[in-house]
C-alpha cells in the first residue's frame, strides 16, 4: 500500500512543478506575425500565454516604440511612396517620422508602448517589458496608468541596472509593487536587489547554483526552444520560460 502512495505524493509534486512554471511568449508570438508587433503579441495572448515578452526603444521625442535594436534594420520597410531611414537610431528619429516613413515587414504600423498596453488592458496575461534604453518619464507614467492596481502582471527587466534604476526614481510607491529582474547572458554577475532572467547555457553551466538561489528569488529563463531543455526547466521548477515554441510549452505544463 505504501508504494502507491508514494507514487501518488510524488505525481501530484511534479505536477505541482509543472503548473508553477510560466511560459512566456519571446517577443509575442511571431511563427505567423512580425516579433514585436501588436498582431504577435494578440496572437500569444489568444493561445495563452502566461506572459508576452517584448522590447522597447525610445524616439527622439521620448515615445516608447516596440522594437529589439537601435535601428529598424532588421525589422522595418518603406512605408508607401516613403524612404525608411533604416540605418537610423530610433533615438534620433520622431515618432511622427518614423511611423510616417517607416511600417513593419507585414505592412503594420510600427506600435507604441501604449498601443500595446491598451490592447493588454483587460488581459490576465503578463507583461514582461525589456528596457533596451534609459526609459522616459513617459514611459514610467504609461506603465503605472495601466498597471497601478495590478502590479503583479507586470515585470520589468533588462541588461543594464541603470535603465531599471530610471523607472524607479519615478513615483517609488508604485514601483515598490512591481518586480524586477536582470537579464544576465553570463552564469555570473547575480545581483541582491532583483530577480534573475539568465541565458539557458549560462543557467546550464551553473544549474545548481540557480536553482538553490531560485528559493529565495524570482528566476526567469531565456531563450528556450528545445523540448528537453523546457522539460528540465519546468522539472527544475523555475518560475518563468522565455520562448519562441510558446506552444510546446503550454503543452508540457
Amino acid at each position: 500500500m505504501m508504494r502507491p502512495l508514494i507514487f501518488l505524493f510524488i505525481l501530484i509534486f511534479s505536477s505541482t512543478a509543472l503548473a508553477n512554471t510560466k511560459c512566456i511568449a519571446h517577443r509575442g508570438y511571431h511563427k505567423d506575425a512580425p516579433d514585436n508587433s501588436l498582431e504577435a503579441i494578440q496572437i500569444a495572448d489568444q493561445l495563452g500565454a502566461d506572459g508576452i515578452e517584448f522590447d522597447i526603444v525610445h524616439t527622439q521625442d521620448g515615445i516608447a516604440i516596440l522594437n529589439h535594436d537601435k535601428s529598424l534594420k532588421k525589422t522595418s520597410i518603406d512605408a508607401a511612396g516613403e524612404t525608411c531611414p533604416m540605418g537610423t537610431p530610433v533615438s534620433d528619429m520622431t515618432l511622427e517620422e518614423i511611423q510616417a516613413k517607416c511600417v513593419l515587414k507585414n505592412g503594420a504600423t510600427i506600435p507604441t508602448l501604449e498601443d500595446v498596453m491598451n490592447q493588454l488592458a483587460q488581459s490576465p496575461t503578463m507583461v514582461f517589458l525589456e528596457l533596451k534604453d534609459m526609459p522616459t518619464a513617459h514611459t514610467s507614467s504609461l506603465m503605472k496608468k495601466y498597471y497601478q492596481g495590478k502590479e503583479e502582471q507586470l515585470r520589468v527587466i533588462a541588461f543594464s541596472k541603470k535603465n531599471i534604476k530610471g523607472l524607479k526614481s519615478n513615483d517609488k510607491k508604485f514601483w515598490k509593487g512591481v518586480k524586477f529582474q536582470k537579464l544576465m547572458a553570463q552564469p555570473f554577475g547575480v545581483t541582491r536587489s532583483m530577480g534573475v532572467n539568465v541565458f539557458i547555457h549560462a543557467y546550464k553551466t551553473r544549474r545548481k547554483f540557480f536553482k538553490r538561489l531560485n528559493k529565495k528569488r524570482e528566476l526567469g529563463i531565456w531563450t528556450v526552444n528545445k523540448e528537453s531543455h523546457l522539460t528540465m526547466l519546468m522539472n527544475d521548477g523555475v518560475d518563468f520560460i522565455t520562448t519562441d515554441k510558446l506552444e510546446t510549452c503550454l503543452e508540457l505544463k
